[in-house]
């Protein structure tokens, strides 16, 4: 009986619908029935270098700098996708350049913090 009830259902549900009604029904084979491919992972000793801008020299202090790049975790962006509802990829790469949220405005602690960002943009005005 329940298995012909899912069937009404699945017929009706896009696949990643059938998957919580899968889930619920207590299924244990629910995801390789609906064929989810795993999350990639990278290795330890993979993880690529932070690096900082060479704009940042100048305009945010040091000591902020040297803070974000000691701990890069604590920053936000670092090792997330640009895009983060896709995974990465050569289109979709990692943000590990250390940047001003708005390169055209001054750093401050609240209003304009240093972020991971892919690549270094360039403020306008500079060459």
């Amino acid at each position: 009986m329940n298995s012909t009830i899912f069937r009404r259902f699945a017929r009706r549900l896009s696949p990643c619908s059938a998957i919580a009604v899968l889930g619920l029904s207590g299924a244990v084979l629910f995801l390789a029935m609906v064929g989810v491919a795993p999350t990639p992972v990278a290795a330890e000793g993979d993880t690529p270098a932070a690096e900082a801008c060479a704009y940042l020299q100048g305009r945010v202090p040091p000591a902020v700098i040297q803070s974000a790049m000691a701990n890069p975790d604590r920053v936000f962006g670092y090792l997330q996708p640009t895009n983060p509802n896709l995974g990465p990829g050569p289109h979709n790469p990692l943000r590990r350049s250390l940047t001003l949220a708005n390169p055209n405005l001054v750093w401050s602690a609240i209003a304009n913090p240093v972020i991971f960002k892919a690549g270094c943009p360039r403020p306008e005005g500079m060459p």
